[in-house]
């Protein structure tokens, strides 16, 4: 009935039930069971349609979910990357940081997405937490070569030194 539903949500609501499922620490299929994961699916593909009308914050937080879920649905991250392309500007630190990650650790790759995260990096770089730094520099790392050079290195750990 939820799953029904779910097109009168707003993004914001839809995002927040897509957190909500994340922050229990469940992962998987097997372990949320068949239909909290139906659920989190259709979330995923209502999400898909809303991205344009979502803020940076709700892009981020959920990549953050899906990746934290142990979803790999690579058409919601691929559209994650389009969307994010267009509003990369408005991403705060925190979301570059967060939707790294959640690129990254299921081993998504869209170089052309996190190198656009890493120059926006680079150019907010002051503004970072500590964790945000660190998060930051080892997905781009382990995403692939290239994404960082020595350049970007220096000045993340310049910043990180005066944190």
């Amino acid at each position: 009935e939820t799953v029904n539903k779910l097109p009168q949500f707003s993004s914001q609501g839809l995002t927040n039930t897509l957190w909500g499922f994340a922050t229990l620490v469940i992962k998987g299929e097997e372990n949320l069971g068949r239909s909290a994961w139906q659920l989190i699916c259709a979330l995923l593909e209502e999400l898909v349609a809303r991205l344009p009308e979502c803020p940076t914050q709700q892009l981020s937080n959920s990549a953050w979910a899906c990746c934290r879920l142990g979803v790999r649905h690579d058409g919601f991250m691929a559209a994650i990357a389009a969307e994010g392309t267009r509003k990369l500007a408005d991403y705060t630190p925190q979301d570059l940081s967060n939707t790294s990650l959640a690129f990254a650790k299921p081993n998504i790759k869209n170089m052309e997405f996190l190198r656009a995260i890493a120059r926006e990096a680079s150019k907010k770089m002051r503004m970072f937490e500590a964790r945000e730094v660190a998060n930051i520099t080892w997905a781009l790392n382990i995403s692939g070569p290239g994404l960082i050079d020595h350049a970007w290195l220096d000045l993340a750990l310049q910043h990180f030194g005066t944190l």
